[in-house]
């Protein structure tokens, strides 16, 4: 089983059990406030997992300033079909491994959110252990600091959520 997989396109290592944290037992079911994924994350780094010591959350590029008023359907930071230049989880999901979003770029309706039980997760490649949730970014979300960006592998949607949710 892999341990990291090396995004040529991005440039970055993902750790390839993408419920990693419940893996090794640092937490019971894998979920984390963001406080608590940027201490965890703090951990990896200071072992130098996998010889790394600068792990950190995926990026998102905050475009679209005064923040997300509506969901759209392509080609911005919020919605469906986001603007894979600008997210790593967008990237990951919809380039790296194929997965198509709950919308297309027009607006209709794919169906693939239906699909019992991970949605439109339908690939996750070398990955194990990939949820078909909510992940946080390691990007605040400019118009709320209490907020951060955040990436839905059940819809393949891009939004913002508390910091406290887990």
């Amino acid at each position: 089983a892999y341990q990291g997989y090396y995004d040529d396109a991005l440039g970055i290592t993902w750790l390839a059990d993408a419920d990693y944290a419940r893996t090794t037992g640092y937490t019971e079911d894998g979920r984390m406030t963001w406080l608590a994924s940027l201490g965890w994350l703090a951990s990896l780094n200071a072992a130098s997992h996998l010889g790394v010591d600068n792990w950190r959350l995926p990026t998102v590029v905050d475009t679209d300033l005064p923040g997300c008023t509506g969901q759209s359907f392509a080609g911005t930071d919020c919605g469906w079909n986001v603007d894979v230049s600008t997210s790593e989880m967008a990237h990951l999901f919809h380039d790296t491994l194929g997965n198509s979003a709950a919308y297309d770029s027009d607006g209709g309706w794919t169906g693939c959110y239906l699909n019992l039980p991970n949605g439109c997760l339908a690939n996750t490649g070398p990955f194990s252990n990939v949820a078909a949730y909510g992940y946080f970014s390691g990007t605040t979300y400019a118009p709320d600091a209490n907020d951060v960006w955040m990436f839905n592998f059940h819809s393949g949607s891009q939004y913002n959520e508390l910091k406290t949710g887990e």
